[in-house]
């Protein structure tokens, strides 16, 4: 039939570890680049000129780092849920197999 479903799911959960370890990459990455900008923009705002940029910079960067903490998450939401997919896969799988086995 066209419309099953066959999946791999030692290689799938190999792709979810590695998408998790991804995320945990990329969330260390951003908690290192958020100190850098925080540290950055404690620099800023000195003099007229500095504080009118200051006024203009803050809500965009605060709405920017917000955005990407939201994308930073996703890898590793991705990840357990695919986990749970395998799962429930298998535990399908195994379910169907017990009752075949058992039907005959």
């Amino acid at each position: 039939m066209a419309d099953r479903i066959g999946m791999h799911t030692t290689a799938a959960q190999e792709q979810m570890t590695r998408l998790t370890a991804a995320g945990q990459h990329m969330t260390t990455e951003w908690g290192t680049t958020t100190k850098k900008l925080a540290d950055l923009a404690g620099q800023l705002g000195k003099g007229d000129l500095g504080a009118a940029f200051l006024a203009g910079y803050q809500q965009p960067a605060a709405d920017t780092a917000r955005a990407v903490d939201q994308c930073v998450a996703l890898p590793g939401q991705y990840a357990t849920t695919g986990g749970q997919c395998v799962t429930q896969y298998t535990n399908a799988d195994d379910h169907g197999q017990q009752a075949i086995n058992s039907a005959g």
